[in-house]
């Protein structure tokens, strides 16, 4: 019975750490580009927060920056449900500040825990993510479920990549999705590294998108394989292909950014230590494991001479 080596290649740049995205805006240019934001909105006839919905998403904003009182401070239901309400606001192109302020609040404790107790709201923001990104493969980028081109939606990409990668930084939340949700986790993982492995989708992306695009594998190997908390049935044949496609995708690509080929890099040789190396758990076919050890090499012989500090 013919049985598939498992390659031989250094993997000493795996995965070590997740990719966490808690800076703060500047809070009074946030709150009056929200308020311009709803205006418009409402201005337009389209659905906009009411005065005490924006009032909660205010206080909810005066909460999420007071990052000194994490351990002690709440933010309450209302507050939640009026954040996630403004997702059927926006427009997707103005749905970036929507993101930039969940993906700081999965990282607030007390609100962590309130989603993973009632993530209805999260299940369905995820959903339409995916709905997002599948739309803007099947058109090559041309157009959205929102009828907005790639071009139109960077900054939109940007702050939602940023929010799915804390999603699966956060172990409250994590543990939630894991026991409820774990084919959402792929196919949201999926959608992220399908948009990656398509040269006209990546090359459409500015550097910093690419860089936050890329961070949503690598959390979820991160938890998969290094810390081990998160369900493997996530990473399914489908998501791991796709992701060494995304990887190769980097690699051929990238002309701008050192730390998005290093991530690369390391999403790569986890995969090929964690399941590629054992050939008991091997999840690829045999031309899969080829172009690993291709790969691989590629990694210890360029990228990782060319940038040994990549972060």
């Amino acid at each position: 019975v013919n049985t598939i080596a498992a390659p031989v290649v250094q993997v000493s740049h795996v995965i070590n750490g997740y990719a966490v995205y808690d800076e703060l805006p500047n809070q009074g240019k946030l709150l009056a580009k929200l308020q311009e934001l709803n205006n418009e909105a409402a201005s337009s006839g389209s659905r906009a927060l009411d005065a005490t919905s924006l009032s909660r998403v205010e206080q909810a904003i005066a909460t999420l920056w007071e990052t000194s009182r994490y351990h002690t401070s709440e933010l309450s239901l209302a507050e939640l449900q009026a954040l996630f309400h403004l997702t059927d606001c926006f427009t997707v192109d103005k749905r970036f500040i929507v993101y930039d302020l969940l993906r700081l609040l999965v990282l607030h404790p007390q609100a962590a825990s309130s989603l993973a107790a009632s993530p209805a709201g999260l299940i369905t923001v995820l959903t339409q993510i995916v709905e997002l990104l599948s739309s803007l493969v099947a058109s090559g980028g041309s157009t959205s479920s929102a009828g907005l081109p790639i071009s139109a939606l960077q900054n939109t990409l940007l702050t939602m990549s940023k929010f799915v990668a804390n999603v699966w930084r956060s172990d409250t939340i994590r543990r939630t999705l894991n026991n409820t949700s774990s084919t959402l986790v792929s196919q949201v993982t999926f959608a992220f590294t399908v948009l990656l492995s398509q040269t006209a989708l990546y090359t459409a992306c500015n550097k910093t998108v690419r860089l936050a695009l890329l961070a949503v594998p690598f959390n979820m190997l991160a938890s998969t394989y290094v810390f081990n908390v998160m369900n493997n049935g996530t990473a399914t044949s489908e998501v791991v292909e796709k992701t060494i496609v995304a990887a190769l995708q980097v690699f051929h690509s990238e002309r701008e950014t050192e730390a998005t080929v290093y991530r690369a890099a390391q999403c790569l040789q986890t995969l090929m230590k964690y399941a590629l190396m054992d050939t008991k758990r091997v999840l690829l076919a045999t031309s899969w494991v080829v172009v690993g050890t291709h790969a691989g090499s590629f990694i210890a012989q360029q990228v990782v001479p060319r940038w040994p500090t990549g972060s």
